[in-house]
């Protein structure tokens, strides 16, 4: 072999060498770019997993407050109304008892805003 072929064999070995080289650092940082990327997903699914807890214990925490306020004030309405409802048939029961004498001839009672003739003429006028 001569000094020219053997240089060029020389080159093309390290020229070889250099692509070689170049593929495994190419793979190395392939490799690694994978392992970083599964460590990332792996952590960022943890922390939503963590958060995912927390943001359902909040909204929980949230529509319990919120649930425990519409009753309160559901209640607080049916009293109103039971209280309303209680006034009102007290009225009614004022009403009923109350007695109106027109002259001597008939006694009226007021009765569910009706008046209500009891006596008719007790008294003939001749």
């Amino acid at each position: 072999m001569s000094k020219d072929e053997r240089d060029k064999a020389e080159e093309i070995e390290r020229q070889r060498k250099i692509r070689q080289k170049e593929m495994e650092e190419k793979l190395i940082e392939e490799e690694v770019a994978k392992r970083v990327d599964t460590i990332v997903k792996q952590r960022v699914e943890e922390e939503l997993s963590k958060r995912q807890a927390e943001i359902e214990a909040e909204v929980q925490r949230r529509v319990d407050e919120v649930k425990q306020k519409m009753e309160k004030q559901m209640l607080e309405e049916l009293e109103k109304e039971r209280q309303h409802r209680i006034e009102q048939q007290k009225l009614q029961e004022v009403k009923c008892d109350t007695n109106f004498t027109c002259g001597r001839e008939s006694t009226m009672v007021l009765c569910n805003s009706q008046f209500l003739f009891l006596k008719s003429v007790a008294h003939s006028h001749n």
